[in-house]
């Protein structure tokens, strides 16, 4: 893989305000520039991401294009994105509001070269950078405490292990285009069902250690809402992929209903004691340094988001199976049992 280009695929919204910073981490990647290849792909920003990344290609060592994507569905501008690519580079996903270390390229492309052949993809572990308002600490509280957005996996340790999913993701050449490329019929976990699909295969995901960290863009009721978005279109990409239904997903959907009923019939009360173990658990999760009005906001906030998610879930199955479709139909890669 040594001397394989690397694709590099940004999907652009609305992202000026931290663009220049985030493009300043991609140039200072200790990484053979002349190797990248960026496809920025905008949907139709209207504070001049598009100006701003013309104006960073026009003016750096990587080649490059921006592209435009009216629809806006990040599983469109990521399937535009492959359309520059061929079945022999290596696909990195980036996001525009992530910061990278400078060997975050380096140390991924690195990962994959000395895989096994059936590591199709490699990914770090989700970090925020947590700002300084409040509302920011409280969102950077659900990535950092389990009792927030559970235990996957992906989101914890840095340390080289198999899991189901990774953050963003850099891929083997091939991958992609073998299994199809991304399914455009999701408007969210686009990246989750292409893992489940790519496990499907027969190929394994690595989590390792790789630097980066998202810029916080949303407030509490902004992600109350994204994630009672995230909760429809998991369902959806599990009904289409039920073998990777696991206890984690179950969990919130259940809790919530239980409580409804509780609240509901005569033992409301058990409520009480309830709520009270569970505070607990978010005090004794919360991260080093964590403010205690930061963690007892935390304890209203995370049920108030799970609650948004799992309604999320619980409309999807109402709504039945829809056209939750795989794209392409893929082969088995050869090799693999």
């Amino acid at each position: 893989m040594s001397g394989t280009r690397v694709v590099v695929i940004m999907p652009v919204y609305n992202e000026a305000r931290h663009l220049q910073r985030v493009l300043a981490s991609i140039s200072a990647q200790q990484f053979d520039l002349r190797r990248l290849f960026f496809v920025a792909v905008d949907g139709g920003s209207t504070d001049g991401s598009a100006q701003i990344l013309r104006e960073w290609l026009r003016c750096g060592e990587i080649e490059g294009r921006v592209v435009s994507n009216p629809r806006r569905k990040i599983p469109i501008s990521l399937n535009a994105g492959l359309e520059y690519a061929t079945s022999d580079d290596v696909i990195a996903r980036l996001d525009a509001h992530t910061l990278y270390g400078p060997t975050y390229l380096a140390d991924a492309v690195s990962a994959l070269e000395q895989a096994p052949a059936d590591v199709a993809c490699v990914g770090g572990p989700q970090r925020p950078i947590p700002g300084a308002r409040f509302s920011q600490l409280l969102v950077a509280a659900l990535y950092t405490n389990p009792m927030g957005l559970g235990g996957a996996e992906f989101r914890f340790g840095n340390e080289v292990r198999e899991v189901d999913h990774v953050y963003l993701g850099v891929w083997r050449p091939g991958i992609l285009m073998r299994a199809g490329g991304f399914n455009e019929e999701l408007e969210a976990n686009e990246d989750g069902e292409m893992s489940a699909r790519i496990r499907a295969l027969g190929y394994r995901i690595l989590r390792v250690p790789l630097t980066c960290a998202f810029i916080i863009n949303r407030g509490v009721w902004g992600s109350i809402k994204q994630w009672h978005r995230y909760g429809y279109w998991r369902c959806k990409m599990l009904q289409s992929n039920p073998r990777d239904i696991r206890r984690r997903h179950l969990v919130t959907p259940i809790a919530a209903v239980t409580a409804v009923a509780l609240a509901c019939s005569p033992l409301r009360l058990l409520l009480l004691p309830l709520f009270g173990a569970y505070s607990l658990l978010v005090f004794r999760g919360r991260a080093n340094g964590e403010s205690t009005m930061v963690t007892l906001a935390t304890m209203f906030y995370f049920p108030a988001l799970q609650f948004a998610f799992a309604a999320g879930m619980l409309a999807a199955l109402v709504t039945g199976r829809g056209n939750v479709r795989r794209p392409l139909s893929a082969a088995r890669p050869a090799g693999i049992d």
